[in-house]
C-alpha cells in the first residue's frame, strides 16, 4: 500500500501500518454518518460546499496516518539516520503517497464520475488543515534543527592525540561505537541522578546539541570527532566525581 524507503526503520514501519489501520477504522465509522469527521487533535475541519461526509473524512484519514508519518520519521532523522534533505524529501513522499491513495479510494464521487474536485482539489484543502497542526511545526522545527548540524564544518579526524585517535577510531566499527556509548551513557546516568537523555544535552556544560546527541549515540558521530571526544570526557569526569 505504502512505498516505504529502504532504510526507514522497521519500528517506523510498524508505528505507520498500526496508524493506517486505526486511521481505515476512523474513516468507515465517519463516512457511515456513525461519529463526527474529527480525530482527537484536530477538531472539526471546515471544507468547500460540494464535499460530503466522506469526502471529509478521507482529508480526516490523511492527516491522521501523517501525523504518524511525521513522528516516525523525525525519530529515525534524530537518531543518526536521516539528514534534514532526506526527512524533509522522505515526509514529502509519504504525504504525495497517502494523498494519492485517499483520493483515489476513499473519494465518494470519484467512481461515478460527478466528482466536483480533483486531486489537486484535495491536496491543497490537506495542507490547509496541516498548517494548523502541530505536528506540520514539529516537521519543519527537526528539519532546521538537523540542517544546522549538517551545516557544521566536519571536524577535523585528528585531534590533540593525534594518530592515536585515528588508530582507535579505526578497529572501531559503528556498532562497537554504539555499544560502548551506551555503556557510557549507562554508567553516567547510574552514578548521578540523571536520568532522562534531553537533561544530559541541555547541560551546557556537555557542549553538545540535540541532533549531535542523537548521532553519538547511534554510533553516526565519528571517534575521532571533537564534539564526541569532548563530551565523552564530560561523561567520565562526572561519573569520577560521583564517585569520589
Amino acid at each position: 500500500m505504502i512505498d516505504y524507503p529502504p532504510d526507514l526503520p522497521a519500528a517506523a514501519r510498524g508505528a505507520i501500518e498500526r496508524a493506517l489501520a486505526d486511521a481505515e477504522d476512523e474513516f468507515i465509522a465517519a463516512s457511515a454518518g456513525a461519529g463526527p469527521v474529527t480525530t482527537g487533535v484536530l477538531g472539526e475541519i471546515t471544507y468547500p460546499g460540494m464535499w460530503d461526509r466522506s469526502d471529509r473524512a478521507a482529508v480526516s484519514y490523511v492527516l491522521t496516518v501523517f501525523a504518524t508519518v511525521v513522528q516516525a520519521s523525525c525519530d529515525a532523522a534524530r537518531e543518526g539516520h536521516w539528514s534534514a534533505e532526506k526527512l524533509r524529501t522522505t515526509s514529502q513522499e509519504l504525504l504525495a503517497q497517502l494523498l494519492g491513495l485517499a483520493y483515489r479510494q476513499k473519494h465518494s464521487q470519484r467512481d461515478r464520475g460527478l466528482s466536483p474536485f480533483t486531486l489537486d482539489d484535495f491536496t491543497t484543502v490537506v495542507h490547509r488543515e496541516l498548517r494548523a497542526l502541530t505536528v506540520w511545526t514539529t516537521l519543519h522545527e527537526t528539519i532546521r534543527e538537523l540542517a544546522t548540524s549538517d551545516a557544521r564544518p566536519r571536524e577535523s579526524t585528528t585531534g590533540d592525540s593525534g594518530a592515536s585517535d585515528t588508530s582507535i577510531a579505526a578497529t572501531e566499527t559503528e556498532t562497537d561505537l554504539r555499544n560502548r556509548r551506551a555503556r557510557l551513557l549507562e554508567d553516567y546516568k547510574r552514578a548521578t541522578s540523571v536520568r532522562a537523555d534531553k537533561q544530559i544535552y541541555e547541560n551546557k556544560k556537555a557542549g553538545i546539541h540535540k541532533p549531535q546527541f542523537y548521532q553519538w549515540r547511534s554510533g553516526k558521530l565519528p571517534a575521532t570527532s571533537e564534539t564526541a571526544r569532548n563530551f565523552e570526557r564530560f561523561l567520565a569526569e562526572k561519573q569520577g566525581r560521583a564517585g569520589g
